[in-house]
């Protein structure tokens, strides 16, 4: 059955896939951006309606008949790692968004929130982190029927023309090879956090799709790394 699925960031990389993912399940797509501009990822998708929101006061329209909102808002602060800037943006920004969509009734909330990854969330993007974490709790109070909550590590494809597959999928295989996970799960979290099983783009939108459509079978725990996987190619089930 056709719906209405509001992606927000879904002329980036990440949220343009989750359109795509959306509109190739056979729903109606918006997309939500600062600059309303059409994806360069999605130049062949006309069916994507798109659409511009630079404050809260412009989301209520947008979600009107809405029944499910994926937000892949985030960004490393304006300017460039700014502590403040990055807990609004990562934050608050997705905070309004999803009590936007509560108010709306919409009844499916996913977002892309991100692996946490030691020493790094205490010193340079603490405020990145702590922002992602705010908006997490948020949209677990929310009253939605399914919540989606990703946190992937190291996601690989092709962004801005740079290969990172090829890092990417040697990477993955390793670190889901019993041995690494093995070891990973017998070190502290200080050093075990970071051999976190890098994620294919394709994946963590197919996720993020599947949660705004109701039809991710999750518990309403945050997934990362092999679960995200898993969840993407079992079309929603962990």
């Amino acid at each position: 059955m056709s719906s209405k699925i509001v992606v927000f960031g879904g002329n980036g990389w990440i949220g343009s896939k989750v359109c795509r993912a959306a509109v190739e399940a056979g729903h109606s797509v918006v997309s939500v951006s600062r600059s309303g501009a059409p994806s360069m990822h999605l130049q062949d998708y006309s069916m994507i309606e798109w659409a511009r929101a630079n404050r809260a006061e412009d989301y209520g329209p947008i979600l009107d008949g809405a029944s499910g909102v994926a937000s892949c808002v985030g960004t490393f602060g304006s300017p460039f790692l700014n502590a403040t800037s990055m807990y609004e943006e990562n934050g608050n920004a997705n905070a309004l968004i999803a009590r936007a969509a509560e108010e709306r009734a919409v009844r499916n909330f996913a977002y892309v929130s991100a692996h946490s990854y030691p020493l790094i969330n205490r010193t340079l993007l603490r405020e990145y982190y702590n922002g992602k974490m705010f908006a997490e709790s948020i949209i677990r109070e929310l009253e939605f029927s399914k919540r989606t909550i990703l946190r992937p590590g190291f996601v690989f494809g092709t962004r801005s023309g740079i290969p990172l597959y090829l890092l990417g999928v040697p990477l993955a295989a390793l670190l889901r090879l019993s041995p690494v996970r093995g070891l990973r799960d017998c070190l502290p979290t200080t050093l075990g956090d970071f051999l976190e099983t890098p994620v294919s783009v394709d994946d963590v939108a197919r996720c993020v799709a599947l949660g705004a459509m109701g039809e991710l079978d999750d518990s309403g725990v945050p997934l990362s790394g092999l679960d995200i996987t898993r969840a993407a190619r079992k079309g929603g089930s962990v």
